[in-house]
């Protein structure tokens, strides 16, 4: 609580009990003037506020209270009545001063304010300096703390340089053993490549040299026929030529239709794609645990959730569109039509799996949770808050186009699907799942952000048109 305060006539404020100690005091104390500018009070002010000095004669012994202030030159000099710790010293006034009296005391330079802790000694010495050389005293005494203090702290970020450092050559020691070795496995992953690219070359290649050498016979076979005919029509009347034996080979082999580029085969870049993910899946998961993806995750499918028109395969993998029943009976799991989800549930963590469609058809996968609707437009995954997919739509003139799909808004990807297989990803934590298409090379299609707050399910989508048109998903292990 602040004290009260009293108003001199001079102008200046001070403790109303410490005024009227004063005040009350005899003459002989020397202390009947104002602290602040040392103005005598007035005789009229003295006879207005003094108290009876016979009843303050007995609260204050001027001896005992002499010998206190000597004795300890931390407590207030205006705090007459009681000990109150000091927390400065003003050098012009040679007074200690608490918090209430150096709120009141007179701000100016001649008033110069040091800490109440300094020795004796040293109130003394300065106190018989000029004010000038009392500033700069106190001037050299505060660069020379903030100057210890600056040391300090430069030693201090010197350290933490050199800590910095030795961190950094740290990482990048491990980096560059980190990176040696994703050297190493990309070369054996080129090595492996490279290597089932020259076996399917040569594979190829000897099939053409065959059919090419079958060809070749074949030709130098006609070439001999060709002469034969020749020389029967030379010598005979065109009708025996027409009922030789050798012009009717000649004939059929003329009208032949074979595809013989389909019969040599070709270099497979789907294989080889599915190498390259597969080392690169590898090498991901051996980089560090902060980036560690889950190994392949192998799904089934739920047969429970599966629509009545969807036919699953035995070993829950394949999910293929009917236009026969299964009778299945209804159940609050089991979806209206087109859609089955998986058994295996995402609750947490990080998880990778691949599928293969078919080229005809439309089809949707994606992720879902449990509680997404089972019957209605809503039900679909993709056309609701609850799932998110990438979907082939194959419309009424059976031309084909390719989105991401959530909440029935439709993404366009950046380019069309040039292959069947789909790598997905999903991180549940950091609420992304991405897209991708395993070709050569492999293309990001798209990444959804979100907050998951559900397990979630796998889900697939396939309806065809047909029975000509099959449509279908495959998880691939």
């Amino acid at each position: 609580m602040k004290p009260e305060l009293a108003t001199l006539r001079c102008g200046h404020n001070f403790c109303q009990e410490c005024v009227t100690n004063v005040l009350s005091a005899p003459e002989e104390f020397g202390v009947s003037d104002c602290a602040e500018c040392q103005e005598w009070l007035q005789e009229q002010q003295k006879k207005e506020e003094l108290p009876n000095p016979d009843s303050f004669q007995t609260e204050l012994n001027p001896d005992s209270s002499q010998s206190e202030v000597e004795g300890s030159k931390s407590l207030c000099t205006f705090c007459i009545g009681s000990s109150v710790p000091a927390v400065k010293y003003c050098l012009r006034c040679e007074a200690f001063l608490c918090g209430p009296h150096l709120l009141v005391h007179k701000v100016s330079p001649d008033h110069v304010l040091c800490d109440a802790s300094t020795s004796p000694h040293n109130y003394s010495a300065l106190t018989h300096k000029g004010s000038d050389e009392v500033m700069i005293d106190l001037l050299l005494e505060k660069l020379t703390t903030k100057k210890e203090k600056t040391q300090k702290r430069v030693l201090s970020l010197r350290g933490h340089q050199e800590k910095v450092r030795e961190k950094a050559a740290g990482v990048t020691d491990g980096v560059n053993v980190l990176f040696k070795g994703l050297q190493k496995q990309l070369k054996k992953i080129q090595k492996r490549v490279l290597q089932e690219t020259s076996r399917q070359e040569n594979k190829v290649s000897q099939s053409l040299s065959d059919l090419i050498q079958k060809l070749e016979m074949e030709t130098e076979e006609l070439s001999r026929k060709v002469h034969h005919i020749e020389e029967l029509w030379a010598l005979r009347d065109p009708s025996h030529v027409l009922q030789d034996e050798g012009f009717r080979d000649i004939n059929k082999a003329a009208y032949a239709d074979e595809d013989l580029e389909d019969e040599a085969g070709d270099v497979n870049e789907e294989s080889l794609s599915e190498m390259i993910h597969d080392g690169l899946f590898q090498m991901i998961n051996a980089v560090s645990p902060e980036i560690r993806t889950q190994s392949l995750t192998r799904v089934h499918l739920d047969m429970d959730t599966a629509a009545d028109n969807v036919c699953i395969s035995e070993d829950l993998q394949a999910a293929s569109w009917s236009v026969l029943r299964q009778k299945r009976p209804a159940t609050p799991q089991r979806f209206e039509s087109f859609q089955v989800l998986s058994s295996t549930v995402f609750p947490l963590g990080r998880y990778y799996w691949r599928v293969k469609t078919s080229a005809s058809g439309s089809w949707r996968v994606g992720v879902c949770y449990p509680s997404m609707d089972r019957r209605g437009d809503t039900s679909v995954i993709g056309n609701n808050d609850k799932s998110w997919c990438v979907c082939q739509i194959c419309d009424s003139k059976n031309l084909f186009s390719h989105a991401a799909k959530h909440d029935k808004e439709n993404t366009a990807l950046p380019f069309s699907l040039s292959c069947n297989r789909l790598g997905i990803y999903l991180d549940y934590e950091a609420g992304r799942l991405s897209f991708y298409e395993l070709r050569l090379p492999i293309r990001h299609l798209h990444t959804f952000t979100t907050t998951f707050t559900e397990p979630l399910h796998a889900a697939i989508y396939v309806c065809g048109e047909e029975q000509k048109c099959p449509t279908w998903v495959r998880f691939m292990d």
